[in-house]
This record gives structure tokens, C-alpha cells and sequence, in this order.
């Protein structure tokens, strides 16, 4: 069912209302077009979107350069905090 948009969320109609995000793909990623279109889809539908193309890495972002892994997982940690602490 990778055709629908439960699974597949840049297939969705309508991103509007969607909570905010974080989208994380790495640079040399099997999927990088896909997080971009879909960054740029929830930022055009006015939802909240951090966006981060992780230099060196493929699928498993935090796998490889510790600096960069703690970086990224600041990044989402920083997200994650503005949402549920305002």
C-alpha cells in the first residue's frame, strides 16, 4: 500500500493542518527528492517545517560522523521542544 497516503504522505491531497515537522534525509539518501518535495509541500500548505539534508550520509542519517549525528539530533530535540514547550 505504498500508493496511499497514510504511508506515503507526499501523495496526500492536502498537507494543511498537518502538526509541525522535522524532515530529515541524508545527502547521498535513496529517497532525497522525495523529503525534499515533501518539505517543500508542507511549507507551501503553511505547516511548521525543519528541513536538514545531512552532509555524507545515506538512509541512516545518524549512522557515521558522531559530530554530525549530535548535531541532527539537537535539531530534532530543538524542534520537538519548540512544539510541546510553546
Amino acid at each position: 500500500m505504498r500508493t496511499t497516503p497514510h504511508a506515503s504522505p507526499l501523495l496526500a491531497s492536502d498537507l494543511a493542518g498537518l502538526p509541525p515537522a522535522v524532515v530529515v534525509t541524508g545527502e547521498y539518501d535513496v529517497l532525497p527528492a522525495e523529503g525534499d518535495a515533501y518539505a517543500t509541500r508542507l511549507a507551501a500548505a503553511g505547516v511548521e517545517v525543519v528541513h536538514q539534508v545531512t552532509p555524507g550520509a545515506d538512509h541512516y542519517f545518524l549512522d557515521g560522523d558522531r559530530s554530525q549525528t549530535h548535531q541532527t539530533l539537537d535539531l530534532i530535540a530543538r524542534a520537538l521542544a519548540r512544539t510541546f514547550n510553546g
